[in-house]
């Protein structure tokens, strides 16, 4: 958690609309955010910001892909919680990180809070 008491929200999205759209939702959610625009960005910035306690990524991004992406923090970090969205790939569950939840786009807002939320208060 960051020194708001907030915990720490990384959102990974090339669309900047989508991205400040997303980064709202989870401040309404109780999150500070942190915003990326691509896999190597966020890579660089989880590495080092130790305190991220939940990454929200598109699957299509510039660079490395999104899956790839949360496979590798969840290789490295594995008390990171993960979520995936796509409007235009559905990956097979058999394919995400154990615990990483996948939402389709367009996402609704107000399911993305309560999801938001209940990821915080499960959190130890």
């Amino acid at each position: 958690m960051v020194e708001s008491g907030r915990p720490l929200i990384l959102v990974v999205e090339d669309e900047p609309l989508q991205l400040i759209a997303t980064c709202d939702v989870a401040e309404d959610a109780g999150y500070e955010p942190l915003m990326a625009g691509d896999a190597e960005t966020a890579w660089s910035m989880i590495e080092h910001r130790r305190d991220i306690d939940v990454v929200l990524s598109d699957v299509d991004l510039p660079g490395s892909d999104g899956l790839s992406l949360v496979k590798a923090i969840h290789e490295c970090w594995p008390s990171v919680s993960l979520i995936l969205v796509s409007g235009h790939h559905r990956p097979d569950p058999s394919q995400l990180p154990e615990g990483t939840l996948f939402l389709a786009k367009p996402f609704n807002p107000v399911a993305l809070t309560a999801t938001l939320i209940k990821m915080r208060l499960d959190r130890p």
